[in-house]
């Protein structure tokens, strides 16, 4: 009996080791197929993202024109394309800019004498009135500085001279008082048309009046020529 059972043993231990062989190969294979459906859910979710954001970004970046701008400063207004095709624009909050530029418009003798004269600029490009203030210019060459505008303010005046041989030119940014602000000098002896150009700021109370001066010793009287680009006087507030 004992002789018989010691020869079934190896029989019975085939049997389980097939079993289970049997039952690691179900095991895998269901493993497997766990994997592939993971898979194609995984895949299958990350086409339904992809279409999500697809129709997202449509709808927020339509028509066309709004996809260009967006890539730029909100602040740019698209004005029109370059070769480039990128945006030209300008900012939508611009400062507003407080000033006032005169001309002469018609031409004004200058003695040669040494006579002190003030410039009488009587053409206007744009002033502080299209700000809500008072203009400037009071008439006869003098400005005056208007309540709410104490501050620094950047003055520029360009005189031009008809050719005169000899002598020298002067040119004052000074107050009604005659006290200086600013001046600047050049002699001239060969006889050519000069231009002077004097800039300065200059800190204002309110109230305050100045004028634009000019003189000049040829012994022969001199034309300040007119015209918006030869004689002119700019005035731009800068702040307080």
């Amino acid at each position: 009996m004992a002789k018989n059972q010691r020869q079934r043993r190896p029989l019975q231990d085939e049997g389980r080791t097939e079993k289970k062989t049997a039952r690691e190969r179900a095991q895998a294979s269901r493993r497997q197929r766990d994997r592939i459906e993971e898979n194609r859910d995984r895949r299958e979710q990350r086409r339904d993202r992809q279409r999500l954001r697809r129709q997202t970004v449509d709808s927020v970046r339509s028509p066309k024109e709004d996809v260009r701008t967006e890539r730029f400063d909100s602040r740019l207004v698209p004005i029109e394309d370059t070769f480039l095709g990128r945006p030209v624009g300008m900012p939508t909050d611009l400062p507003v800019v407080i000033g006032e530029r005169w001309y002469l418009g018609s031409n004004q003798s200058i003695p040669g004498n040494g006579t002190v004269t003030t410039v009488t600029h009587d053409t206007s490009v744009f002033t502080t009135e299209r700000n809500g203030y008072p203009a400037l210019y009071q008439g006869s060459g003098v400005f005056r500085i208007p309540a709410g505008l104490r501050g620094i303010w950047l003055i520029t005046a360009a005189v031009h001279w008809s050719g005169q041989a000899g002598g020298d030119r002067i040119t004052y940014l000074e107050f009604t008082d005659n006290t200086d602000i600013a001046w600047i000098f050049q002699d001239d002896n060969s006889g050519h048309a000069l231009t002077q150009v004097l800039t300065t700021q200059y800190i204002f109370n309110e109230g305050d009046e100045f004028k634009l001066t000019v003189q000049q010793d040829s012994g022969s009287s001199i034309n300040l020529a007119a015209g918006s680009q030869a004689n002119w006087v700019f005035m731009w507030f800068i702040g307080k």
